[in-house]
């Protein structure tokens, strides 16, 4: 009986660690995305600006 919970804890475990490392890997591919849109943007804004002038 305690073989079975201790398989079943670990198991548990284990699956928490693979969807924390997979949200984990999601979020910075978000955040690294988000940060190369805004650096574009800032980009072409700076183009605009010195065209105008």
């Amino acid at each position: 009986m305690q073989e079975q919970i201790n398989e079943k804890s670990v198991s548990l475990i284990i699956r928490g660690t693979k969807f924390t490392s997979t949200m984990l890997a999601k979020s910075i591919n978000k955040i690294l995305l988000e940060r190369k849109n805004k650096n574009s943007l800032n980009y072409i804004r700076a183009g605009k600006a010195l065209k105008i002038l």
